[in-house]
Formats: structure tokens, C-alpha cells, sequence
């Protein structure tokens, strides 16, 4: 059962979006070309608050694959908190992006997951071994 690719247009038409856990092959869906990711970027600065949602939802979805991508960098043995703590950062790179400053969304939102990422490798980890081995938080 193939489907057909989106276009641009095929957010008037279809309302439900296909989610990872509804995607073939339990892998992220492929990211948005640079009409699609400006149309919903364009939805999400100026629409009302039902598209804002909705284009939110798609950038976050269709942007998980740059966060797998990032924490793939790290080699850190808790890679699903590191995904669950990189979407943190992709949302916040979504909510503060403005697209008037000419960088791509990809661009932004890999520096927002790169910074709450070693924020979360850097910050915490080290008090978890402590309390792994120690038994308490050993003071830094």
C-alpha cells in the first residue's frame, strides 16, 4: 500500500497527519521540502490558533529525524532521554524561530537541540553517576 507524496496543497485537504507511530517502519517521516516547511511556518507566525496548532504539530513531527540525527553525536548510553530532552529543544527552537532573520528552520532548531542536549549531558548526567555510585549528589 503506497502512498501518494504531499504537496503544498495537500494541507487544505487532509486534516489528519500521519504520526511516527503510524508511519511504516517505525522511522520518522521524512522531513518537509522548503515550500511545505514555509507554508506551515507562515500558518504557525499568522493563523489562527487551530492552524497554529496544527502547523506546530507537523514541523515538530516531520523535524524529529534532526533530533535522532543530533543525539546520534553524543554516544551517550541513554539515547531515548536524550531524544525525549532533544524534542524539548525543537520545540523551543520552533516557538522562537522568525523566519525574518534568513536562516532555515533546520538551522535553528539543531543549535536549540544541541544546547538543551549538553545542557542535559553536562548538568545532570554527572549528578545521576554520583548518585549511582555514591549513593547521593556529590557537590561539582
Amino acid at each position: 500500500m503506497n502512498k501518494p507524496k504531499t504537496t503544498p496543497d495537500d494541507h487544505k485537504t487532509k486534516k489528519a497527519q500521519m504520526t511516527p507511530s503510524q508511519n511504516p517502519g517505525n522511522s520518522f517521516p521524512a522531513p518537509l521540502n522548503a515550500d511545505q516547511e514555509a507554508y506551515h511556518i507562515n500558518l504557525y507566525t499568522a493563523g489562527n490558533p487551530e492552524e497554529k496548532r496544527q502547523s506546530k504539530n507537523i514541523l515538530i513531527e516531520h523535524n524529529l529525524r534532526l533530533v535522532a540525527h543530533i543525539v546520534k553525536k553524543f554516544h551517550h548510553p541513554d539515547v531515548d532521554d536524550l531524544i525525549s530532552i532533544g524534542s524539548i529543544g525543537l520545540i523551543k527552537g520552533i516557538n522562537s524561530f522568525k523566519p525574518e532573520r534568513g536562516t532555515r528552520l533546520a538551522t535553528y532548531a539543531s543549535r536549540c537541540i544541541e544546547n538543551v542536549i549538553w545542557f542535559c549531558v553536562t548538568r545532570i548526567t554527572p549528578f545521576r553517576r554520583c548518585r549511582k555510585i555514591f549513593g547521593y549528589f556529590a557537590p561539582f
